[in-house]
């Protein structure tokens, strides 16, 4: 008849810190790879621009060809740029 093993708790540390370990690596991997989209920072940014045309709310803005965010909202002001000769 086989005999029953007892876990010791020595063993049981051991598997405990094997799953938090292999938790922690899976959850970094989503991270450095930017798949993940829970934990990623969000913040305004506001730019001025002498033509808006290419602004419209909702549409997708790229950063070095990588999709980066949306346009939130766009409105005039009255910063006008100095004329610059070409």
């Amino acid at each position: 008849m086989p005999q029953r093993k007892e876990i010791h708790w020595a063993q049981l540390r051991v598997g405990i810190m094997v799953a938090v370990s292999l938790i922690v690596l899976a959850v970094a991997i989503f991270l450095v790879s930017g798949q993940i989209g829970f934990i990623t920072r969000k913040y305004t940014l506001h730019a001025y621009f002498p033509s808006g045309e290419a602004f419209r709310p909702d549409s997708e803005v790229a950063h070095a060809v990588i999709p980066a965010g949306a346009v939130n909202a766009t409105r005039i002001s009255t910063y006008h740029y100095p004329h610059r000769s070409v």
